[in-house]
């Protein structure tokens, strides 16, 4: 995303009002959980809950016309994979899942989002479960192991994999770096 494109985001009011009802919900849940961390003194994962706001309200606004026109048929979908995805990511991590859930074929739903969004949809799931296990990791003591359970993953080891493939260091590392030791 280009630094332009930042200031077209915060226009709150008429952003928001674009949002569906789960779209609007999660966000304010978001919001709650960032002044609990804010409130206990988490500055660290409470940058990285703002970071994880910021990067789904930037794919809310992905989905919603720069002008004020109809959303065509393939935005509506990206918007609702995307709000599906953010919903239930800790729970469902494969494609067929979500285009199910909106009554598409999985061919037919990956096509409308690497068309609309220039990202596969399997991308944006691991994106959503990658900033999950960042806000689970820099903001509660659980072990990798609770994490990748909470996080539907087989066993800790997959887990291990799917987060250093995405970052290039280990859970504990990141961790580890979070609290500057």
């Amino acid at each position: 995303m280009s630094v332009s494109k930042v200031p077209e985001l915060f226009e709150f009011n008429a952003f928001t009002n674009n949002l569906t009802n789960e779209q609007l919900d999660l966000v304010l849940r978001y919001f709650d959980f960032l002044r609990a961390l804010i409130e206990d003194n988490q500055q660290k994962a409470a940058l990285n809950m703002v970071s994880s706001l910021v990067y789904y309200l930037v794919e809310c606004k992905a989905t919603y016309p720069k002008k004020k026109h109809a959303l065509t048929r393939a935005e509506q979908i990206c918007g609702q994979f995307i709000t599906l995805v953010e919903l239930h990511c800790r729970e469902q991590h494969r494609v067929e899942w979500y285009a199910g859930q909106m009554c598409l074929a999985p061919k037919y739903l990956s096509n409308v989002v690497k068309q609309t969004l220039d990202t596969s949809p399997n991308r944006c799931i691991d994106q959503a479960l990658l900033r999950q296990a960042k806000s689970l990791l820099s903001s509660t003591s659980l072990s990798v192991q609770q994490i990748s359970d909470q996080l539907g993953f087989l066993n800790q080891s997959h887990f291990g994999t799917f987060f250093r493939r995405q970052t290039n260091c280990s859970p504990k590392d990141f961790r580890l770096q979070l609290s500057g030791k």
